[in-house]
């Protein structure tokens, strides 16, 4: 809920542009870090990254 609060706060002082831009970034980001995931604990916590990142790409 704290991320979801964030996120709204952030749309709403700097625009849905910026604010789309900024998670397709690190969408991008985090799924090339999710290439060096190695074992099973880090794969999990990428993909709960990965989960965080797309939550701005749910406004479009």
């Amino acid at each position: 809920m704290t991320m979801n609060l964030l996120a709204v706060k952030f749309r709403q002082q700097y625009g849905l542009r910026l604010f789309t831009m900024g998670g397709l970034i690190a969408f991008c980001v985090v799924t090339g870090v999710h290439l060096f995931a190695v074992d099973q604990a880090r794969a999990v916590y990428v993909h709960a990254l990965a989960g965080i990142a797309a939550a701005p790409l749910l406004t479009l």
